[in-house]
């Protein structure tokens, strides 16, 4: 696999889970030692790197706190910031061990965007956030000058913030316009490796006898008959299916209503878990859509 990422491209890295995605990016990062290939990144360039789980060096240490030690601001400065990351008034204070998921990874964000690195590398960065940590995250992103490389299975997110897509098929990463482009060419990967190869004709002696027509064409009613119950399949399927997002839709609608700042990251985690099986079942419910169109 080869691909280039330049100065202000912002790319996605996706494709079905346990395809390296995570592992591709700890490549990148220096983090894999043992790999076939060569990772060409300029020396003067500077690196930043969120994942999944958000570290900080103290976990007693305020909000307020934890910006002044990463960054020369003065307060008025700092408390304006961060105001934009969704710290307002006493919630500078906070000790980051009280910080909820969506909480610590904005006061993360905000701190390293301070750092102004040259390339972000982002691995799941959607993930256990609530709506308005998903919006602030978005934004920063947009205001980003930088390159950013990003796993994600998160359809909104990868439309709103990435100019492309690296996706993973048959082994390899290449490079998509967009997700509908990458999954339109992940159904074809995958027709081909459904199709089995024709079966050889038996070798026949020159006194066997050729198959007639009528022969040949015998089975025209048993085929229009499959065709009809897997019609029928089909629609049954997609009748679930429409009723499973129905029901994923109206219990992610419900969680939005109840989060606040008391919200548990647990209660985040399900919410991101819900969102990445609705994103799956949509994708199942368009893909058995357009078999039913041909």
């Amino acid at each position: 696999m080869t691909f280039q990422i330049k100065a202000t491209d912002k790319f996605v890295l996706v494709g079905p889970n346990g395809c390296g995605k995570t592992t591709l990016l700890s490549i990148l990062l220096g983090q894999v030692a043992e790999f076939d290939g060569d990772v060409l990144i300029s020396a003067q360039a500077e690196c930043g790197y969120m994942g999944q789980f958000i570290p900080f060096v103290d976990e007693e240490r305020a909000v307020l706190d934890e910006l002044f030690t990463r960054t020369e601001l003065a307060e008025t400065q700092a408390r304006n910031l961060l105001a934009r990351f969704g710290f307002r008034e006493i919630d500078v204070y906070k000790k980051i061990k009280v910080l909820s998921g969506g909480e610590r990874s904005r006061l993360y964000l905000c701190c390293l965007l301070q750092e102004s690195p040259d390339i972000l590398f982002l691995d799941e960065p959607t993930n256990h956030l609530d709506i308005q940590s998903r919006e602030i995250l978005e934004g920063a992103l947009a205001e980003y000058t930088g390159a950013v490389l990003a796993v994600s299975h998160d359809r909104y997110f990868i439309d709103k913030c990435s100019k492309g897509v690296l996706g993973f098929i048959d082994n390899q990463v290449l490079p998509y316009e967009n997700f509908s482009q990458y999954r339109s060419a992940e159904k074809a990967a995958l027709v081909r490796q459904q199709t089995k190869p024709a079966i050889p004709e038996k070798v026949r002696s020159q006194n066997s006898p050729e198959i007639q027509p009528e022969t040949k064409y015998s089975s025209r009613g048993t085929n229009r008959t499959k065709e009809r119950r897997d019609a029928a399949l089909r629609k049954e399927h997609l009748r679930a299916l429409e009723k499973e997002i129905e029901e994923l839709e109206n219990m992610q609608k419900e969680m939005e209503s109840t989060f606040s700042k008391d919200t548990r990251p647990d209660e985040y985690a399900e919410y991101a878990t819900n969102a990445e099986k609705l994103s799956s079942v949509y994708d199942e419910y368009i893909n058995l859509s357009e078999d039913d169109e041909e």
